[in-house]
């Protein structure tokens, strides 16, 4: 079997892909809190942030988040929002639901999402993981919402990849 040199270089000296080729991880940012945060807001509340320096404003960010979250009822269809935003941007609605029961108990979830973004500069990024309350049709209140649910750990990675 014959042995392929790519441009006549031995395999073990190869140290970068050809130029031109999308799609390469060139760096990784990765922030994590180990801590409960509540609020019975029905506006977004910040909860973790991680930033980034695209080396291209052609290369593109890899946001993945991920955790748990802890809501208590009201008695009324309500829910819990949580997004990620890059600077004050909403980029993605990782989770928003309801939940409904009439006496005052806490329902565990968790949630995660992963978004492609195209941010279009060569400055530094700040991307944030909200999260609020939300109301029913009627008004009513959304009760408490806690993220990092008993101090486990909510994740935010960015991956800088090669456009």
């Amino acid at each position: 079997m014959a042995i392929i040199k790519p441009n006549n270089n031995t395999l073990s000296s190869i140290t970068a892909l050809p130029t031109g080729l999308g799609g390469k991880v060139l760096q990784v940012v990765y922030a994590k809190k180990e801590a409960t945060a509540s609020t019975t807001s029905t506006s977004f509340v910040e909860f973790l942030t991680a930033n980034i320096t695209p080396s291209s404003s052609s290369n593109k960010i890899l946001v993945i988040s991920g955790g748990r979250i802890r809501k208590s009822s009201t008695g009324s269809q309500t829910g819990v929002g949580v997004q990620i935003t890059r600077d004050t941007t909403q980029i993605a609605l990782p989770s928003q639901f309801g939940l409904y029961t009439n006496s005052t108990v806490y329902l565990d979830g968790s949630f995660n999402n992963s978004v492609l973004d195209t941010p279009s500069t060569t400055s530094q990024i700040t991307y944030k993981i909200n999260f609020r309350t939300t109301s029913d049709g009627s008004g009513n209140s959304g009760g408490e919402v806690s993220i990092g649910t008993d101090n486990s750990t909510v994740g935010l990675t960015l991956m800088e990849i090669a456009g």
